[in-house]
């Protein structure tokens, strides 16, 4: 039975124990990753645009139909990340639940992540937007203002990961400490507080390794494709299928290092609180 560590760890222990969670739980949550990826890239499979850029084509606005596709999908998609989390969580404390127990969990969560996402959209992507909107017209029209906009946009930009960092754990505390939307953007700030840049060491490290099974999956894809003789198959409908069956692999591991390195943190923030109260008390 897998067990959460108790003690603090290094970057590479974190690393480790995720690869140990992601191992011992990958089974359980693959049906739901894959799922996940399903319904995201769905909207690939009414789209050409990517297919006709690469022929040479003129690249043409996404259309309506894949737009609503992939409205629907993300939203189906953080419904089930959430399921994958609380079955990977769950497993990690060990008291494993079933997938009917996950997918409960994940729909009582569900409104509190919208929230979540919507407080993220507005204090991050809605400025960034502004501002790179602003600085194209700035650019375009001639008109004075692009350096300063330039400078606006670079530091949104700076500020917005940082941000993200401090509140990257957010939809994990959802399910972990079963709090709302506002809880869990403190408590994720709270947690991250004096360990960003070690955060951020953990982030990194995973995301690449995610990026190279995505580059491994889509290069067994395309060379599955060419044996079976699907040459022919349009490069949306292949990613689409790396979309897919990548998201079985990816998804589960981001999970299960950022369910270690929140465990990390909470160590390391009781330790710290218990030290505060030894040292008031010898007051």
């Amino acid at each position: 039975m897998y067990r959460m560590p108790t003690e603090p760890q290094d970057v590479g222990g974190v690393l480790d124990s995720g690869f140990a969670l992601f191992r011992a739980g990958w089974r359980q949550v693959l049906a739901l990753a894959v799922l996940a990826g399903v319904v995201t890239g769905a909207w690939r499979l009414v789209d050409d645009s990517i297919a006709r850029m690469l022929d040479g084509g003129v690249p043409e606005p996404v259309g309506w139909p894949a737009l609503a596709l992939m409205l629907l999908g993300g939203l189906a998609s953080m419904y089930l990340y959430l399921g994958v989390i609380a079955r990977l969580a769950a497993l990690a404390v060990g008291r494993p639940i079933s997938l009917r127990t996950a997918l409960w969990r994940a729909l009582r969560r569900y409104v509190s992540l919208l929230i979540c996402l919507f407080v993220l959209f507005v204090a991050l992507i809605a400025p960034l937007a502004g501002a790179t909107i602003a600085l194209v017209g700035a650019i375009v029209g001639m008109f004075g203002g692009a350096w300063l906009l330039s400078a606006l946009l670079v530091a949104l930009v700076a500020g917005a990961a940082v941000l993200m960092v401090y509140w990257y754990f957010a939809l994990l505390l959802l399910i972990t400490r079963n709090v709302g939307a506002i809880a869990a953007l403190r408590g994720s700030f709270a947690l991250v507080r004096g360990h960003w840049w070690r955060t951020v060491a953990i982030l990194v490290v995973a995301y690449f390794i995610t990026l190279v099974a995505l580059v491994v999956v889509g290069v067994a894809a395309a060379g599955l494709g060419a044996l079976a003789g699907l040459a022919n198959v349009r490069a949306d409908a292949l990613l689409f299928l790396v979309q897919a069956l990548g998201s079985g692999i990816t998804m589960p591991f981001m999970i299960a290092v950022s369910l270690l390195a929140l465990n990390d943190l909470e160590v390391r923030r009781r330790g710290a609180d218990l030290a505060a109260r030894i040292e008031a008390a010898a007051k």
